[in-house]
């Protein structure tokens, strides 16, 4: 199961080095960390859209922030949302996990099809089990998301 959504409160010091990638309509960064004055340090943070911005302004502004971070199934955390002053601007998680579904049983399929095959129906049950790992994050991130009232969404 998802390791719950972790709060971090407190002013910006710096941004590491960030690499930034577009797929799609979609762009994100990943920090190599993100440190606050208290010396508290959050590594490997992928910041998702719009978020990446109102991460920028935090740092300026010196302000206390807020940040929401979903632990991932690797070691990157995603920011969810950024609380700043007393606006809340959170990532709009939104799409179909339709083909992510569809995925997963067409590997369980294949796996119980071919566990005779020199094993290879193994590799096909640990994708599937990956691929359910994978779900319960995002309906986890997505269940939260939706939780933060009054959330502009980015």
């Amino acid at each position: 199961m998802p390791k719950p959504v972790g709060v971090h409160r407190g002013v910006l010091k710096e941004l590491g080095p960030g690499v930034g990638e577009v797929d799609g309509d979609i762009s994100s960064s990943t920090y190599s960390y993100v440190q606050f004055t208290d010396g508290t340090m959050l590594r490997n943070v992928v910041v998702v859209g719009g978020l990446a911005g109102k991460l920028d302004v935090a740092l300026e502004s010196k302000q206390t922030v807020e940040l929401h971070v979903q632990p991932g199934l690797k070691k990157n955390g995603v920011l969810l949302a950024v609380k700043l002053g007393d606006n809340l601007y959170a990532s709009d998680i939104s799409g179909s996990l339709f083909f992510m579904y569809v995925a997963m049983a067409v590997l369980i399929l294949l796996g119980v099809a071919t566990i005779w095959v020199f094993g290879l129906g193994l590799l096909f049950l640990a994708f599937a089990f990956y691929t359910w790992l994978s779900l319960s994050l995002v309906r986890a991130t997505k269940k939260y998301v939706r939780g933060l009232h009054g959330a502009i969404l980015l």
